[in-house]
C-alpha cells in the first residue's frame, strides 16, 4: 500500500468568514432598487389620499348649498360668510385644496377645488382639479372621476 504524505501548512486552513465587497455591493444596489420602487409607490398612495381632502369638502359645501336651497330657494357663491348670507366655509380641513364656487343663475352651481399654494398636491400629476354640481355630477382633471374620486 503506498501512501501518499501531504504537508498541511496553516494557509490551508482558511476560514471564510463574512462578505465579500462584490456581495456587499450587490446587496446594497438590489436594495437600492427595491427602495426606489417602494418610494415611489409610497408618494402616489399620499397623494391619492390627500385626494379626500377635496372630495370631502366638496361633498360637505354641496350638503350646505342644498339646505341653503331649502330655506332661500336659491344657491350661493359665497363661501365664507355664515348662513344665511354664505355657507360658512373657511377652507379644506387639510388645507391642501383651494375651493371656489361658480354660479349660473338661483339654481345651478359648481364647486371646483384645485391645489393651493405650495400645497404638495400641485405635484399630483393625476388629479389635479375636482368638480362637483349641482345634479352631483362628478368630475376631475386630467383623469377620469373614476380615478379621482374614489
Amino acid at each position: 500500500m503506498i501512501r501518499r504524505l501531504t504537508w498541511v501548512t496553516h494557509f490551508d486552513r482558511r476560514v471564510i468568514a463574512g462578505y465579500t465587497l462584490l456581495e456587499m455591493l450587490v446587496a446594497v444596489t438590489v436594495l437600492g432598487i427595491l427602495m426606489a420602487m417602494a418610494q415611489s409607490a409610497w408618494w402616489q398612495h399620499v397623494a391619492k389620499v390627500r385626494r379626500t381632502d377635496a372630495t370631502v369638502a366638496l361633498l360637505s359645501l354641496a350638503a350646505a348649498q342644498e339646505a341653503r336651497y331649502l330655506d332661500a330657494l336659491a344657491y350661493t357663491d359665497r363661501l365664507a360668510p355664515p348662513p344665511p348670507d354664505g355657507l360658512g366655509f373657511t377652507g379644506t380641513e387639510q388645507g391642501w385644496y383651494r375651493v371656489s364656487v361658480e354660479t349660473d343663475g338661483p339654481d345651478r352651481y359648481r364647486l371646483v377645488a384645485a391645489p393651493g399654494p405650495g400645497s404638495p398636491q400641485q405635484m399630483d400629476d393625476r388629479c389635479r382639479e375636482f368638480w362637483l354640481d349641482q345634479a352631483g355630477a362628478r368630475g376631475s382633471s386630467p383623469a377620469p372621476p373614476s380615478t379621482c374620486w374614489n
